[in-house]
Order: C-alpha cells, then structure tokens, then sequence
C-alpha cells in the first residue's frame, strides 16, 4: 500500500476519476470535477489516493474539501474512503492520513460522510468502518457546507431478467399512479433529446434555474456552475437529458455517472395545462438509459420535499440510509466560536457555501 496526494496532477485526477467512475465503491461526490467545482467560492479540493503496491494502480482514496483559511480552516468529506472491495484493510491508513493532513493545515475539524449502511449490503458500499485508532470521533455532521446525501435511493438492475424482459418486470414494480403517468407522458407528444454543446447545456441548466426560483430553493446559478457540467459531460461524467414538446423546453434531468451507478442530480420543469408528466418520463429514460450504458443501477439520491419525495419513492427504490457521519475537533475553541457564527450565516444566506467563502475563503483574483 502506498498513499499519495493529488493536487493539480492532471494525469493523477484523470487516473483517479476513473477509479470513481468504473469501480462500483466510487462515487460521484469523489469527482475532481464535482470537488473542484466549490473553488469557484474560494474552496480548494485535495484528494489522498490509495495506491496497489504491486501494480501502482489507485485501488482507492479519500477526496477532500477544505473550507476558508486559518485560523478558521474546516475539513469535510462529502463522502469517502471510496476503496475497491479487496481494499477494506485501507480505510483506516487513509482516515489516518486525512487527520494527519486536517491537523497539518491547521484545520479546527475534520468531518466525515462514510458509504456504509449497518442494515444493507451492496457492491457500492463499505463492508465495515475501521477507524485509526487515534481518531476519536463524534457522531454528526456539525456543517453542511455542501448538498451530500447521506443515502441512496436505489434502484438495482442486477435483480431484472436479463433480455428485453427486464423494462415490463421494471415498470410493474413501479406503484400504479407511476405507471399511469408515464403512459401518459409517452402519449404526450413528449421528444427526448441529449443537451451536448454548451449553448444546449446552458439552455437546459437554465430550467433547472427556473425552476429553483419557481419553487423557491437556490441553485447555483450557470456562471457558478456552468463550466463544471459543460467538464463532465464532455468527459463521459454527466448526463443531460432534455424534454420537448412541439419544439418547447419542458424539462431537464441532470445525472451523474460514478460508481456503476447513474445519480440524479437535480433537474427542472415547466408547469404546463395539461400536465404532460414531464417528470415522469424524463426520470424512466433516464433509467432506460442507465441500463443501457451497462450500469448496477439508478440512484434519485436525495429525498427532497414531501411531494418530491412521494414523487420518487411512486418508482420504488429501496431507501438505504447510511450510517451517521463523523466529525474530529481539532481545537475545541475554534470550534466553539464557528459553531456560534455558523447558524447566523444559515438563518440570513440563501448559500451557506457563498457566504463562508466571502468572509473565511482563499484570496482569489
């Protein structure tokens, strides 16, 4: 085993992207692209990489963000160690080695989002947390910084029937409104397209915009996020999928892939007389195409609002939820006084993130 650190080593972040994308332990959070997405607010990703010994391949590694600058510097990791399932005896060095580097930078914590679930099994997970014995956590996750579910909702396609088969026993496990509305929506008139270009994606993540201020939750906008879709689609990491009809935008469904598994990240649609179940039929060809691709399964992530979530849960994934998270205090003082700052940047920002970075972020130009 030997463990390195990643920063701006082009050839590294590409060999350590593919780990996350072709191993089924990676996952999207664990992204460069995803990762370096937050330097726009003045935050810098590091990534601690597992190497085999023997074949010098990353088997595994820990992504990190580190949020402002001393003497008020935070750790988190959205979620990790991601390691191949013969690497499970590399969790604890690694953990090890994020602490070592959190104390070295002077951080005032270190907290940690694990892929484990006590009461679920899967090829995605870790079989087991081994902490390092000096670690000494907390259970919770005293600052969520950035949008990190701390589940899955999980739709396997390795239980289907193999052939042409396995789309009829998908769908009846589906509850019957489910079923109902995307019957309609394919009646609909609805056409499906592929947004490739940066103008098609710039069109497209403009519905997602719309639709956050519709619903009155923030998104980043495209000049904070634009030039990181536009990166991962161009590498084969994301999916944008557009629905029209009689030539009109009606909705749009971000995914990613990572993991062997294809994540919905956020979409948007819009409200139209009849409703065309835009949603629905955005979210069962993504599925489609998720199966296509030769994925383990589809994943909705988040839960979202109650009607959001009722919305989801009508497609029948199994709800994984993954063990609390942990955090490390570094210096119970610094700690103290971020604690008693830090609900007074929730209650008075629509962005924890924006506001963190203008007062305690890097110094850009």
């Amino acid at each position: 085993m030997a463990i390195t650190h990643i920063i701006d080593d082009a050839e590294a972040l590409a060999e350590w992207d593919r780990f996350q994308m072709e191993s089924p332990r990676g996952h999207y959070l664990q992204l460069s692209s995803w990762l370096k997405s937050f330097s726009r607010y003045g935050f810098d990703a590091h990534i601690i990489a597992e190497r085999d010994a023997a074949s010098g391949r990353i088997a595994g590694g820990i992504g990190m963000l580190r949020f402002g600058r001393p003497p008020f510097t935070l750790m988190s990791v959205p979620m990790g160690p991601t390691v191949d399932s013969d690497r499970e005896d590399a969790v604890a060095p690694l953990l090890d080695e994020a602490l070592r580097y959190a104390r070295e930078e002077g951080a005032f914590l270190l907290q940690i989002k694990y892929p484990h679930a006590d009461a679920h099994a899967d090829p995605a997970l870790l079989e087991r947390i081994e902490r390092p014995s000096g670690m000494l956590p907390r259970a919770g996750f005293p600052f969520n910084l950035v949008s990190a579910p701390n589940q899955l909702l999980w739709i396997p396609f390795d239980t289907l029937p193999a052939g042409d088969g396995w789309q009829d026993a998908l769908f009846e496990q589906f509850n019957s409104g489910t079923r109902r509305n995307i019957r309609k929506a394919e009646k609909s008139g609805l056409v499906l397209s592929e947004a490739r270009t940066e103008a098609e994606l710039q069109a497209a993540y403009a519905l997602i915009e719309q639709n956050g201020v519709e619903q009155g939750y923030s998104t980043r906008t495209w000049e904070q996020f634009g030039t990181t879709l536009v990166e991962q689609v161009n590498k084969g990491e994301a999916v944008v999928l557009v629905a029209t009809r009689e030539g009109e935008p009606l909705g749009t469904h971000y995914g990613v892939v990572a993991g062997r598994r294809y994540s919905y990240i956020m979409g948007g649609t819009v409200r139209t007389e009849p409703d065309y179940k835009v949603g629905h039929f955005l979210h069962w060809n993504a599925i489609q195409r998720a199966h296509a691709m030769g994925l383990r399964g589809y994943d909705f992530t988040s839960g979202g609002s109650p009607g959001v979530m009722r919305f989801k849960l009508g497609f029948s994934p199994t709800h994984v939820p993954f063990v609390e998270p942990d955090y490390v205090v570094l210096s119970p003082v610094r700690f103290a006084v971020f604690s008693r700052v830090y609900p007074f940047l929730q209650r008075h920002k629509s962005s924890v993130a924006r506001v963190a970075s203008r007062l305690l972020g890097r110094q850009t130009a």
